[in-house]
């Protein structure tokens, strides 16, 4: 056979062979420069590249990136299938419809929306924010009593009712005086998008379903006539605080301070009477922002009258008097705190919402020191610890009232720039300069057998900054001229350095 083929039919076969095997190289080349050009494809897509940073990346143009995608819709389905880039495989543990990132048992929990608790008269973001209020005016309550208790041995005060005026006059404050104001205040952490004036709204909607006890809040802006008010500080007051607006009324019997009074003694049911003394209100008073405060709350468990009896009082000084002391023995939330040497008791008042809080030494004379020590933080974690225990009980039968001018103490609180021409209370009236000339604060409690009475009001007094006059006095040797106004003409000019 092969002798029939001869060597021209193997070099044909061989010829042959080679072709084949050459095509089957080709065709395997080609093979793979698609599959090259689909993962550049796919590459390309991942990294989610546009056309100009395409090229800055790639070196490829559009018009490149369109041959590819018509060359992958060929080689896929023909000219007029149209390419869609590939979807990612979902992962194996990745249930359909469920948002990526989100742990099992991370969401709210059944009953948990983000409304109304079931249990609270306010809804959660009310709740923090009167939450950080109430930490700002707590401390502020402090620093307040450090420096009254200087000179004052025996005191009362409102320190819902002094924090809330202040915090209503700070809302027109801007620059400078608004950040000292903050400061004072504690009001850093409600600082932006009028976060403490939403806080106060928050918590006077609170206060006015008070259950059980009578607690009345009230606020009130009295306004010289004609003086020309910020729309947004009106609307402001108005919205937030409930806060109502009347004029100066110089014509009234008694003068202008006799309806302002008027309206403090209804409020607090005449606990506080003459706030202001005649002659407060002048030209140069611009506008007076009030506050007034009225609580009376019956014991949860009354004191029996029968077993209050004339008892001595150990005053620190030594000295030693009598009071009617009202006795009880019962079940009282109360802690031991040994980092101040106290016992902490809390008397509950008929609703349970609020409770009178008396912190006793443990020994007699030492009230200075449990004063020294106690912190707002040391004294909410006290009264966080505290359990029901047995105490027999005796609290003095009293009535205490006071009234301060709170001027001279908010300056030794570092808030002075609001006392001075220099304050910026722009957002009251940009008409005329203001600044608080004097912060009047009166308050009075009474404790019996059957609860508590007491009421507070708090004036803040602002004035128009008068232009103070400019002091020439020539005490000194000085030139003197006497001059036609009318032609200008210079008619004597001279010294004088007072020569004998």
């Amino acid at each position: 056979m092969a002798k029939l083929l001869g060597p021209f039919t193997l070099i044909c076969l061989s010829t042959l062979l080679l072709f084949a095997v050459t095509l089957v190289l080709a065709g395997d080349d080609n093979a793979r420069d698609e599959d090259d050009d689909v993962a550049l494809a796919r590459g390309l897509h991942r990294r989610s590249l546009g056309s100009v940073r395409m090229r800055g990346k790639t070196g490829l143009r559009e018009d490149e990136m369109d041959r590819f995608r018509r060359q992958i819709g060929e080689s896929v389905g023909g000219p007029n299938v149209p390419w869609r880039w590939p979807r990612r495989a979902r992962s194996p543990g990745r249930r359909p419809g469920r948002r990526r990132g989100r742990r099992p048992g991370r969401g709210r929990r059944p009953g948990q929306g983000r409304g109304r608790d079931r249990n609270s008269p306010f809804n959660r973001r009310d709740r923090r924010l009167i939450g950080r209020l109430t930490d700002a005016s707590g401390q502020f309550s402090l620093n307040l009593y450090d420096v009254l208790k200087q000179e004052n041995p025996e005191m009362v005060f409102s320190p819902y009712s002094i924090h809330s005026a202040l915090t209503m006059t700070y809302m027109g404050a801007r620059r400078h005086t608004a950040k000292q104001m903050m400061k004072v205040l504690g009001l850093k952490r409600l600082k932006r998008n009028n976060k403490a004036h939403r806080a106060y709204a928050a918590l006077v909607n609170s206060l006015t379903n008070s259950g059980n006890v009578t607690l009345n809040v009230a606020n009130a802006v009295y306004v010289k006539p004609n003086l020309p008010i910020e729309d947004s500080f009106r609307s402001g007051l108005q919205d937030m605080y409930r806060a109502a607006f009347d004029e100066f009324d110089f014509d009234a019997e008694g003068g202008p301070e006799a309806p302002i009074n008027s309206w403090v003694a209804t409020e607090t049911e005449n606990k506080i009477q003459n706030l202001l003394q005649p002659g407060t209100i002048d030209d140069r008073t611009a506008m007076i922002l009030l506050n007034a405060i009225y609580f009376k709350g019956g014991w949860k468990e009354k004191f029996d009258a029968q077993s209050t009896s004339d008892q001595p009082f150990y005053r620190d000084d030594g000295t030693t008097t009598t009071v009617q002391m009202m006795t009880r023995t019962g079940d009282y939330n109360y802690t031991h705190a040994d980092d101040m040497s106290a016992h902490i008791v809390e008397l509950p008042y008929q609703d349970g919402r609020f409770s009178m809080i008396v912190i006793l030494p443990m020994t007699r004379n030492t009230l200075g020191d449990v004063e020294r020590r106690l912190t707002f933080q040391a004294l909410n974690n006290h009264l966080r610890n505290m359990r029901t225990v047995n105490v027999q009980l005796g609290l003095p039968k009293f009535t205490s009232e006071s009234k301060f001018s709170l001027k001279e103490t908010l300056r030794s609180m570092r808030m002075t720039l609001p006392f001075t021409t220099r304050a910026d209370f722009s957002g009251i009236c940009t008409a005329e300069n203001l600044y608080i000339s004097d912060v009047i604060h009166q308050a009075v409690i009474e404790v019996s057998e059957e609860g508590t009475e007491a009421a507070a009001s708090t004036a803040v007094i602002m004035v128009l900054s008068a232009s103070l006059p400019v002091e020439v006095r020539a005490d000194h040797p000085f030139m003197y001229a006497v001059r036609d106004n009318l032609s200008g003409a210079w008619l004597f000019m001279g010294k004088y350095s007072a020569q004998e």
